[in-house]
C-alpha cells in the first residue's frame, strides 16, 4: 500500500497563487454582471410604474393624477393629504418597485433613497407607508429616485419647454410630459431619474442617476456629474438608457430645477 504524497510548500503556493489569479480575472466581469443585473431590475420597476399609472388612469377616465409638488421625485409635499402617493399606493403591489437598485449602493448614510420605511426625525420625510394618517399623523414629504413626470407642475406652476439653460442656451423641447393617457405615447418620457439643478439655477445640482454623485454644491451638470446614464421610461411601457453623453436640459420645472435626461 502506497502513501499519498502530500502537497509541498512550493506546490501548494503555486495552487493559492492560480486561485488568486483567476479570482483577479473573473471579479471585475462578475461586478459587470452584477451592475447589469441592477440595471435589468431597475428598467423591470419603471415598466412597474407605468403598468401602475395605466391602471389609474383606466379608472379615472383617462386622466392622470395631478403632481403639484416641490420637484417630480416627490410623491408627496409635507402637509398634503391629495397627494400623488395616495392616489397611486392601492395600485402598487410592492413598494421596493420605488426604489433603484443602483441609486441604494452609492452612499451609505442617505437612507432617504434607499429605505422605503424611512422616516426622518423631525418628520418632515417619510418613506412609503411611513406615516399612518389614521392615527393622526401629519403627511410628510415622500421622496424617491424616479421622477414622475406625468401631469407634473410645481404646485402648479406649469413647467416651461422653451427656456434658457445655465449656460445661456436656448433650449425648445417639442416633447411635453403628458396630462393624460391619451397623450402619452412611445415618443413621451413619464419617468426618470432626478437629475436637475435647484431653485431655478441656485444652491446645488441633483445627480440621482445611475452612477452619479448624489447631491454636489454646484449648478453645472457638466462639471461634476458622474452619471454613466438615466432610464427613461415612456407612454407605452418601454425603456430605454440616455448615456451622459445624451443627456440634455430638457424642461425647467420652475423652483424645481431645471430637469436633465
Amino acid at each position: 500500500m502506497h502513501n499519498k504524497k502530500a502537497f509541498t510548500l512550493i506546490e501548494l503556493l503555486v495552487v493559492i497563487s492560480i486561485i488568486a489569479l483567476l479570482l483577479a480575472i473573473m471579479m471585475p466581469a462578475l461586478g459587470k454582471v452584477k451592475t447589469m443585473a441592477k440595471r435589468v431590475y431597475c428598467a423591470n420597476n419603471i415598466r412597474s410604474h407605468s403598468l401602475y399609472l395605466k391602471l389609474y388612469a383606466t379608472d379615472n377616465d383617462g386622466r392622470y393624477h395631478s403632481h403639484g409638488d416641490h420637484s417630480p421625485e416627490y410623491a408627496r409635499s409635507n402637509g398634503s393629504n391629495d397627494s400623488l402617493y395616495h392616489a397611486m399606493v392601492p395600485y402598487i403591489d410592492d413598494l421596493d418597485v420605488m426604489l433603484c437598485p443602483v441609486i441604494r449602493s452609492i452612499r451609505s448614510g442617505d437612507s432617504i433613497f434607499k429605505n422605503p420605511e424611512y422616516l426622518h426625525e423631525n418628520g418632515a420625510y417619510g418613506g412609503w407607508g411611513s406615516v399612518d394618517l389614521d392615527a393622526g399623523q401629519d403627511p410628510a414629504n415622500i421622496t424617491s429616485p424616479y421622477m414622475w413626470l406625468a401631469n407634473y407642475t410645481y404646485f402648479g406652476e406649469e413647467p416651461k419647454y422653451s427656456f434658457r439653460d445655465d449656460e445661456g442656451n436656448m433650449v425648445n423641447n417639442p416633447v411635453h410630459w403628458p396630462k393624460n393617457d391619451g397623450e402619452a405615447t412611445s415618443r413621451t418620457p413619464i419617468f426618470a431619474h432626478r437629475v436637475s439643478n435647484a431653485a431655478g439655477g441656485s444652491g446645488h445640482f441633483w445627480d440621482l442617476s445611475h452612477g452619479g454623485n448624489l447631491v454636489e454644491m454646484d449648478t453645472k451638470f457638466n462639471v461634476f456629474s458622474t452619471a454613466t446614464d438615466n432610464p427613461l421610461g415612456y407612454g407605452d411601457g418601454s425603456v430605454t438608457y440616455n448615456k451622459k453623453s445624451e443627456m440634455e436640459p430638457r424642461a425647467n420645472a420652475g423652483a424645481a430645477g431645471i430637469i436633465f435626461y
